[in-house]
């Protein structure tokens, strides 16, 4: 069996606040798929305003959980569901089970 572990390793999410909003408190939420799992003030991300009021998750000292799904996938719908609201950059390493291998991808928002 093949087994690959997402985790978010940087970055920043740029949102608008009505998109942040709206994603937050969706039932399917792929914001709160991205945060950590696990609760703990530490390792959860920055999420500060920019100059223009956007919403900013900053993933920089960011040590969460791994992932349940692929952060490819879950960042193509937000780019689907919020079209121009989102920005920014995100990085991610995808850790292959089986024999240990660990790829590290970088996935524009732009």
């Amino acid at each position: 069996i093949y087994v690959f572990e997402y985790y978010i390793t940087g970055g920043i999410l740029k949102m608008s606040k009505t998109a942040f909003a709206r994603d937050i408190l969706r039932k399917d939420s792929i914001l709160r798929k991205l945060l950590a799992k696990e609760r703990n003030f530490q390792n959860n991300p920055g999420i500060n305003k920019d100059e223009n009021g956007n919403a900013c998750i900053d993933f920089s000292y960011y040590k969460g959980d791994a992932l349940a799904e692929d952060p490819a996938e879950l960042v193509k719908e937000l780019k689907q569901r919020y079209g121009g609201e989102i920005g920014g950059e995100l990085h991610y390493k995808g850790v292959y089970i089986t024999f240990r291998q660990e790829f590290y991808f970088n996935e524009r928002l732009d």
